[in-house]
Parts: C-alpha cells; sequence; structure tokens
C-alpha cells in the first residue's frame, strides 16, 4: 500500500508478492515526473543540467554499489545480493526512467513546437517524416535489444565471467535495451513504419486490459507449483516454453475472470456516476484548443511539415473513430 516494499527490508528478500516491486518502483518515478516536466516546459536548459547530474550522480552510485558488493548477474550466484541490495532497487532503475523522461518530452515536442526547433523535435521529426532513418533505427534497436540478450545468456553459461564484463552488463544492460525498444517502437507510436498497423490492430486490445491482471497473478502459479513439487525441475528448453506457455495461458484466463467480475463492473460504475461529464468537458477543451493552435500557425505562417504531421494525426484518429 506505501510502495516502499522495494526498499523495506533494504538488504533481506522477504516480501509478500516480492514480484510488485515493480509497482514501488514506478510510483516513486511518478513523484517526480511533475519535476521533470515543469522544468522541460519552463526552464529548459535547467532541465537538461539536471538530467545529465541525475544520471552521472546515478550512474556513480550504481558503481559504488557493484563494486563494493562484488555483484553478479549470473543465476549461477543465486545468493548474490544482487537480487536484493541492487536488481530491485531505484537507483538501478533510474537511467531507464530518464530515458523515459526524455522520450516522453521528445513526443511533447514533436506535437507542440515547430520540427525544426530543439534537438528533441527534430529526432521526432524524423522519425514521422525520414524513412531511412526508420529503417535504420529499427535495425539498430533489433541489434542493441539481441545484443543484451545474447551477453545475459553468455554470463549464464559460465561460472567464470570476467568481474569487469559482468559489471559492465549490470550498469549499461537495461539503458540500452530500452534504447533498443524505443528505437523499433517509436515509429508505431507516432502512426508511421511498419509496426504501426500490427500493433494498433484491435486484436491486441482485449490482451492490453488484461496485462495488469496477469502480472499481478502470474507469479502466485508459479510459487504455488513449485513449493508444490517434491524434487526439482531440470532446466532445458523444452521445458522452459512448456512452462512459459502453461503460465501464460493459466494467467490470462484468471485475468479474464478477475475482470469480468471486478474491474469491469466498478470501471462502468466510476465513468457513469464520475467521470462522464469531466470527459465531456475535457474533450471540448481539448478541440478548442487545438482550434486555436491551428489558426495562429496560418497567421503566422507555420511550418509545413508540422502541418503535416497534425493532419496525419488527425487522419489517424479519424480512422480510429
Amino acid at each position: 500500500m506505501a510502495y516502499v516494499n522495494n526498499l523495506i527490508p533494504f538488504v533481506a528478500d522477504d516480501n509478500c508478492m516480492g514480484w510488485t516491486w515493480f509497482l514501488a518502483n514506478n510510483f516513486q518515478f511518478l513523484l517526480l515526473v511533475p519535476l521533470f516536466a515543469m522544468l522541460y516546459y519552463k526552464k529548459r536548459h535547467i532541465f537538461w543540467i539536471v538530467v545529465a547530474s541525475s544520471a552521472a550522480a546515478c550512474l556513480l552510485f550504481d558503481i559504488v554499489v557493484v563494486a563494493s558488493g562484488d555483484l553478479s548477474a549470473s543465476y549461477f550466484e543465486h545468493n548474490d545480493l544482487y537480487w536484493s541490495t541492487y536488481y530491485v532497487k531505484p537507483y538501478a532503475r533510474f537511467p531507464v526512467f530518464l530515458i523515459g523522461i526524455l522520450l516522453g518530452c521528445m513526443h511533447f515536442a514533436s506535437k507542440q513546437e515547430l520540427l525544426e526547433a530543439g534537438r528533441l523535435a527534430s529526432i521526432a521529426g524524423n522519425f514521422r517524416f525520414n524513412r531511412m532513418f526508420r529503417i535504420l533505427s529499427a535495425v539498430v534497436g533489433v541489434a542493441l535489444c539481441f545484443l543484451i540478450v545474447l551477453f545475459f545468456q553468455l554470463i549464464n553459461r559460465s561460472q567464470t565471467v570476467p568481474t569487469f564484463w559482468d559489471a559492465l552488463f549490470i550498469l549499461f544492460s537495461r539503458p540500452v535495451f530500452a534504447v533498443g525498444v524505443i528505437l523499433l517502437v517509436y515509429p508505431a507510436f507516432l502512426g508511421v513504419g511498419f509496426l504501426s498497423g500490427f500493433l494498433a490492430n484491435p486484436f491486441w486490445l482485449p490482451f492490453a486490459r488484461l496485462t495488469f491482471g496477469v502480472f499481478l497473478c502470474h507469479s502466485i502459479f508459479i510459487l504455488f507449483r513449485e513449493y508444490s513439487v517434491e524434487r526439482g525441475q531440470w532446466a532445458n528448453y523444452f521445458d522452459t516454453w512448456l512452462f512459459f506457455l502453461a503460465y501464460t495461458m493459466l494467467s490470462y484466463f484468471f485475468s479474464l475472470f478477475t475482470y469480468l467480475l471486478v474491474q469491469a463492473p466498478f470501471a462502468q460504475i466510476e465513468e457513469d456516476f464520475f467521470f462522464k461529464g469531466y470527459l465531456n468537458r475535457s474533450q471540448m477543451r481539448k478541440a478548442i484548443a487545438k482550434e486555436e493552435k491551428q489558426r495562429k500557425l496560418i497567421e503566422e505562417g507555420g511550418s509545413t511539415r508540422y502541418k503535416q504531421a497534425e493532419d496525419l494525426e488527425d487522419a489517424q484518429i479519424g480512422s480510429i473513430n
């Protein structure tokens, strides 16, 4: 309830539903979002200083933690403090949070500023309009993700991984993987690129609504089975895929049951009694603000590329409706 289970207890891994450390990290980072948003919107130079100094301080602290504890990401070191003093902690996930902040600012810049103004807006413009840039970013993104997965497999296939490479993986694997995913998926978020139609297909909507329930319940089934068997399981690829598919199906069925029984009825009650009027007023204010912005752009001779972006966005919204 307090979202501090990733910090208390600090060393011992002794929590109910321990996998919810992810929610604690998300909530703690959410508290920082208004600060970064305000700095980006009002004091851009201070924003970049805060981002750079935060990233440097976090990296320095992570290096001290990894070096002092001689941590290893290998499953061969199952008693290592890596899993309790680093893996779930906010300082281990903060660099990826900063990458997400920059992505959000870039998307804001692409919608609110002229594409020629500012570094982030220019990058977003390349994602939206430059096909070769999108192809190159997708190739680089897949390569980065594949490299991290390969590196992790190599670490877990040997008990004699050099300390330097182990520490390098711990410190940079998550930011590099996050950048790879962004390079691959962000064009689809803008409604362009080869993944756009695939990810925007209504087929994924029911799964998206059940994902959080799957996250909450999947480890319960895993732990129930593990503590119910009398002997261990020899690790092999076939059983890995077998258990993965079994736990995935079971978790989605259970999540569907709880969604129909609890989440959907309460969401409908919330919408009907609390937010219906507010949503209508909010949509009206957004439409008025958008018309005013377009009028000013026309009067001031706004950017042609920005106007193209607005037209593309309107077409996408119209197709969805």
